[in-house]
């Protein structure tokens, strides 16, 4: 009667054995599993902290960059403003040298043309008249206009001493045949009625008693001629009537008292 509970012992005692084996068994997997668990959470940890350190390391050279390109930058500011301010300076000091060179010769420019003025190079006078010779080309009406805006009149030539001076004014001012323009004018369109504008004296025609130059078949009022010009050829000079667009020289009129007082 024995032998049966022994038998049952030994049974329960290998099931026990079995049981721990496969219990063993599990928290070893368990174990193991753990373990890979927390191997794996480590490694995402340490992961975690490389990519923040690369984030670290990237942010504050970003930061270094930014800061040496704004250094820069503000350097290429500063150097502008400097340079600007040394160019701007010189131009100014040039300036100024100029400004004081252009006056030093205006200067000595009006004083020679007053040196000239002042020994009649530039006017020509008999007993109280003068004459001005104005070399630029004007028609009748603008050199009048010219005239009378510097205090004088065109020329009105009414003795012979006056037409020698002018003659001898032409010869020395090297001017073109052309001549240049008098102040007398057709008087209403009739050919043979002219008059001198600022006195308002009648010119005398040829064949007439008191002084006229006029040349031979002059003046024929051909194309609307109505303005007086004197020109000089071949040695000689005469008046003649011509177109009042035309442009040419012309020479001014004044007394010697108010030649003296422009002086």
């Amino acid at each position: 009667m024995e032998e049966p509970n022994t038998k049952v012992t030994t049974s329960q005692n290998f099931q026990i054995q079995e049981k721990r084996k496969r219990i063993g068994s599990a928290v070893d997997k368990r174990s193991i599993s753990q373990k890979s668990s927390t191997s794996e959470h480590l490694d995402n940890l340490n992961k975690e902290v490389q990519t923040d350190d690369r984030v670290f390391l990237k942010t504050k050279k970003g930061k270094i960059c930014l800061g040496i390109l704004l250094g820069i930058l503000l350097c290429g500011i500063i150097a502008g403003i400097i340079i600007w301010y040394l160019l701007n300076r010189q131009c100014e000091k040039e300036k100024s040298q100029m400004s004081k060179e252009h006056q030093i010769i205006t200067i000595d420019k009006c004083r020679k043309e007053m040196e000239n003025w002042l020994a009649f190079e530039s006017i020509k006078c008999v007993a109280d008249v003068c004459y001005f010779f104005e070399e630029d080309k004007a028609t009748w009406n603008e050199a009048g206009a010219r005239c009378k805006n510097d205090g004088k009149f065109l020329a009105e030539i009414k003795t012979s001493a006056q037409s020698d001076l002018l003659f001898k004014f032409y010869s020395e001012q090297n001017v073109q045949q052309d001549g240049f323009w008098l102040g007398g004018k057709e008087e209403k369109g009739d050919k043979d009625k002219w008059v001198w504008q600022k006195s308002g004296e009648t010119i005398n025609m040829r064949g007439q008693g008191g002084y006229q130059n006029w040349s031979i078949g002059e003046p024929n009022n051909d194309f609307n001629e109505n303005c007086l010009h004197i020109y000089f050829r071949k040695g000689t000079n005469g008046w003649n009537d011509w177109k009042c667009d035309n442009k040419i020289p012309y020479v001014c009129q004044s007394s010697k008292k108010d030649a003296t007082d422009f002086a």
